[in-house]
This record gives structure tokens, sequence and C-alpha cells, in this order.
């Protein structure tokens, strides 16, 4: 064998980098006093395997006398398990021979033995299982919201009808009787449960509102019907709520009174 190549590298040693990946720089000097080309092949020495190393650019180049050439050789493990019970790092050798072109079996030239170094990859803690209990009380915070609400809204008198409503213009749309009698509806206090709903309406009076009296009534398609018994007179009620306003019908009647209506507009206050 004739050395008529000398390699050198400025490290013996190496470190893989997280992902397996290392590199190293070998100087390759053509020491004939001719021009010589020369084919540059990475080996893989003890555990480590060839498809792990690549020579970058090109592997055969063309030496001056006493020319100088430089050649990276590219280490890469695939990523894999730690050994079990060896967590220390693992060492993998590799060399650049190069040979000449014209009689390669005869004149090359073993470089020296880099080591790189390996560590273990970093075992992964196994995933957390999905906190299930966190929906559960979400669930039981949506539950216990939504039976407060109905029991806010529907259990304890809630309903569009319920509130203090006032009349938005007391002074003016009576409703008179045949007895002569003219009424403007001042107040009406409501309370709803589902489809039951209680109504106490205060009628314009001197000196004071007069109380009508407290009637229960159902609720059905949104309206509310309501019947106030007064003895010999009935007054009917019916009522109509678009979110802000009341259309209210009062009608009075009895057995020799012809029935008449009337429709007044009252606006809610706050709930009472």
């Amino acid at each position: 064998m004739a050395n008529i190549f000398a390699i050198t590298s400025a490290t013996e040693g190496i470190k893989a980098d997280a992902d397996g990946k290392a590199g190293v720089v070998y100087t390759v000097t053509n020491t004939s006093s001719k021009p010589m080309r020369g084919i540059a092949k990475a080996r893989p020495l003890g555990n480590t395997q060839q498809e792990w190393l690549t020579v970058e650019g090109e592997t055969e180049r063309d030496f001056s006398a006493n020319g100088t050439q430089q050649f990276t050789v590219n280490f890469l493990k695939p990523p894999g398990a730690a050994a079990a019970g060896a967590p220390a790092p693992e060492k993998f050798p590799f060399r650049l021979d190069v040979a000449s072109a014209t009689n390669p079996d005869e004149q090359f030239t073993e470089g020296p033995t880099i080591t790189v170094e390996v560590a273990p990859p970093v075992q992964k803690p196994p995933p957390r299982s999905f906190p299930w209990w966190i929906i559960l009380v979400i669930v039981g915070v949506v539950l216990i919201v939504a039976a407060a609400l109905f029991f806010a809204f529907c259990g304890r008198g809630g309903g569009k009808f319920t509130g203090t409503w006032v009349n938005a213009n007391p002074a003016a749309t009576p409703v008179p009787s045949q007895q002569g009698i003219s009424y403007v509806l001042t107040k009406l206090e409501i309370e709803q449960s589902g489809s039951t709903i209680k109504v106490h309406p205060w009628m314009k009076c001197t000196p004071a509102d007069c109380d009508w009296g407290e009637s229960t009534g159902t609720v059905e398609n949104g309206v509310a019907k309501i019947l106030l018994d007064h003895g010999l007179i009935f007054h009917k009620m019916e009522l109509t709520d678009d979110g802000t306003m009341f259309a209210v019908v009062v009608t009075n009647s009895a057995a020799s009174v012809t029935s008449i209506s009337a429709k007044l507009s009252v606006a809610r206050n706050a709930k009472s």
C-alpha cells in the first residue's frame, strides 16, 4: 500500500446533536510531485452503519502536485429507542479513505478515525389522560344554572308578563261602562308561572286609584286571559305583550248590559 495522500482532521471526537447529526472536515493532501486524481470514501467502523455516512460534494477530485482538498463527512444516526438499562451515550467510529483513481487497490490512504458520540434519546413521559372530571364539572355547572333559571322564571312567577306595569298615558283612553262610569287603567301588578297568571289591576279614581282586586287567569299562545268577578259585573281582561308594551282589552259584561271593549297601552316599570 502506497500512502500517496496525507489525511488529517482537526478533531478525534465529535458529538451528534439531538437529531443524531454530526459532521467533520478532513484535509487531504497529494504528497506526490505529480497531479493525481483521488477518490474519497467514508468507511464505517465498529457498530457504525454505512448508510449513516455521506461525503458532501464530489467524491472523485483532481489534485495538483502537492495539492490539497477538503472533504466533509456527514453522520446521521436514525432516531431509535434507548437501550434498556444503558442511558450512557453511544459511540460510533468511522474514517475517510482516499485512493488513486488509476490504481485504487495499490495506492490509497486510510484517514484518522473519528468517533461520534450520540446521546440516548430523551424518554418522553407517557401522555396524560384527558381529565374527564372537568367535563363532569362543566356539565354539573350547566345543570345547576339551568335549574336555577327554570325555578327563577317558571317555578317562582317568572314569565314575560311578570312585573309592575303602568299606563303610559293614564289621562287618556277611558273605558266607559253601561252605568256611565269611565275606567282608566293605571297599573297592573302581575305574577306569571308558566301558563298561570295572577293579575292585580288598579283603575284611576279620586282621590286615590281604585283597587280592582287580584284575579287568576291563564296564558295561551302569548295571550293572557283573566276574569275579574265584581259581583253583578264581570270584567274580562286580555293582555298581549310585545316586550315593552301591553295591549289591554277590558270588557264589561252583565246579564242586561251589552259588552264593550277598549285598548290601553302600558309600559313596564322595573320588576316588583
